[in-house]
């Protein structure tokens, strides 16, 4: 639980930072209404604005997390998901586009 709430803090950071609007959806969200489940991703949902997209991966990359620029860029232009890998632990982010 200790990773997922490292990352969750750490993705907290980035969000305020881009003032980006976003939601945790998934597993983890089940978990925190107390529903029991197994999950190794974080499932994210960002607001769709193009301009803040740049900064986003940045800072993604300062905070230790593995994503490819342009995979990133692809997954945001077909409305498609992309995993970010968490270099601290096994766990990972999913990125879906709305």
């Amino acid at each position: 639980m200790a990773e997922i709430e490292n990352i969750l803090s750490r993705l907290e950071i980035i969000f305020k930072a881009t003032k980006l609007k976003y939601v945790i959806v998934g597993g983890i969200a089940v978990i925190h209404y107390g529903h029991v489940r197994t999950t190794q991703d974080i499932d994210i949902i960002i607001e769709d604005d193009y301009s803040k997209i740049s900064q986003f991966i940045g800072l993604l990359k300062v905070n230790k997390f593995d994503v490819m620029d342009d995979q990133f860029q692809l997954a945001y232009e077909e409305k498609t998901n992309i995993s970010i890998f968490d270099k601290n632990s096994f766990l990972r982010v999913r990125y879906k586009s709305c």
